[in-house]
């Protein structure tokens, strides 16, 4: 059974994308692969401008080069796939996904990713994602202190 979250931050907020990067970190560490998702619709968000200024401020700018170039990058001894609208999976072999600013459908599409362990939204609007969070009875996570 899936586990739903989503951060309390809506938007490219660069909190939000740090506290989502950590969460992924945190919960790929504790499976046995060593592995998380990141759902993110196009790599022109992981441009220099939103999302890749988040991860690379937190993590150097190497993930995020490997990530637009070959779809996966190692953060320490984490391995994290990007997914998005051209690269999707059938199965996430029991590891976390955090899922960056899917529109409505995308964020459906997501529900057909079998064996997510859990999976964390970071959604562009939340007012996108109201009908999501309350299906899946999705806990809010604080991103602030």
């Amino acid at each position: 059974m899936t586990l739903y979250y989503y951060v309390d931050r809506p938007g490219p907020q660069q909190e939000a994308a740090n506290y989502a990067m950590n969460w992924l970190l945190t919960r790929a560490a504790l499976t046995p692969k060593k592995t998380g998702f990141a759902y993110i619709p196009t790599l022109d968000n992981l441009d220099m401008k939103t999302l890749g200024v988040a991860i690379s401020k937190f993590f150097g700018d190497k993930p995020v080069k490997n990530l637009m170039l070959h779809e996966e990058t190692m953060i320490g001894q984490i391995r994290i796939i990007l997914l998005n609208n051209d690269n999707i999976i059938r199965d996430a072999g029991n590891c976390p996904l955090v899922a960056f600013y899917p529109a409505p459908d995308e964020l459906g599409g997501l529900d057909y990713i079998k064996n997510i362990t859990e999976m964390l939204l970071v959604p562009y609007q939340e007012k996108e994602a109201t009908e999501w969070i309350r299906k899946r009875n999705a806990i809010q996570l604080r991103t602030s202190r």
